[in-house]
């Protein structure tokens, strides 16, 4: 069986510890801050960030693009692996079509190897707690192909919840209206949304304040969990750490999941929700609301 390396990218927003002990290699985002680019390599202050944007900074991001697929995927198959990669949402950006590109380029020049672009359908730490529970699916010994299979048939069954703060982000970003956002924000409307089956981002209700959005997300853990005793749960915070630990603290009363892990909410994904948003991620009967 030929060796073969698990990729990602840095949406996933786990941190440089947990892609080590995974044995996941990340292929960093860009993104920029008013006129200035940074690399989404895991080292950038998040609370700076989001200070910048809080003091009226404007951040925007960039897919990857086709040479960087092209470069990272020849530097593995040169080194004799084989290559898996589990993409960010293709509803949410064009990474994954570049990535497309870039393996049937690849497999013109490597007939005999194998390149597997797959689009997750997730982001934040939804992609990330997919990638971390296929790369113990690799560590137990799948082939390339069995772990791609494996990877098409978990997609679903990744659940993502989360609220924003702000709902002027989520309207610079096509999300909302105006008029949603402006009406919102005045009468102090959270929106609780999810991740549907395609990988785009859905509102599923609206519920005045803040501390009912995070029960809400409480709500919807202990609703659709499956085997919580057995589970790892992820929880990201766009620098609001407070409200992380108290959705904590009332899932751990609700379902008592084996552990929960809380994440910083990194720059790319941060960019397009603001500061305050809070997300959790776990496995579940289904994505839907």
């Amino acid at each position: 069986m030929t060796e073969y390396t698990l990729l990602t990218d840095s949406t996933c927003d786990l941190n440089a510890s947990l892609y080590t002990q995974m044995g996941v290699r990340v292929i960093p985002m860009h993104y920029t801050v008013d006129t200035r680019e940074y690399v989404d390599d895991g080292t950038n202050d998040s609370h700076t960030f989001y200070e910048m944007l809080h003091q009226g900074a404007s951040a925007s991001t960039m897919q990857i693009n086709s040479q960087t697929y092209l470069d990272v995927f020849e530097e593995e198959l040169r080194a004799g692996k084989d290559v898996i990669y589990l993409c960010f949402a293709s509803a949410l950006s064009g990474s994954y079509g570049n990535a497309q590109y870039a393996a049937r380029e690849c497999g013109e020049k490597w007939p005999d190897r194998r390149i597997i672009v797959i689009d997750s359908k997730s982001e934040c730490g939804g992609e990330g707690l997919l990638v971390y529970h296929a790369a113990e699916q690799k560590k137990a010994g799948l082939d390339i192909e069995a772990l791609a299979q494996w990877v098409e048939g978990a997609i679903q069954s990744h659940c993502h919840y989360f609220t924003v703060n702000d709902l002027n982000h989520l309207y610079r970003g096509g999300r909302v209206s105006r008029g949603a956002a402006v009406m919102g924000t005045l009468v102090g409307i959270k929106p609780v949304m999810y991740t549907n089956s395609r990988g785009e981002l859905c509102v599923g209700a609206k519920v005045r304040g803040r501390m009912q959005a995070v029960k809400m997300l409480a709500d919807k853990v202990a609703a659709k969990i499956v085997n919580p005793e057995r589970q790892l749960v992820f929880i990201n915070h766009a620098d609001c750490l407070e409200d992380a630990e108290r959705l904590a603290e009332n899932i751990r009363e609700r379902v008592k999941p084996a552990e929960i892990r809380i994440l910083n909410l990194g720059p790319v994904i941060g960019a397009h929700v603001g500061p305050g948003c809070l997300a959790v991620f776990f496995v579940g009967d289904n994505r839907d609301w």
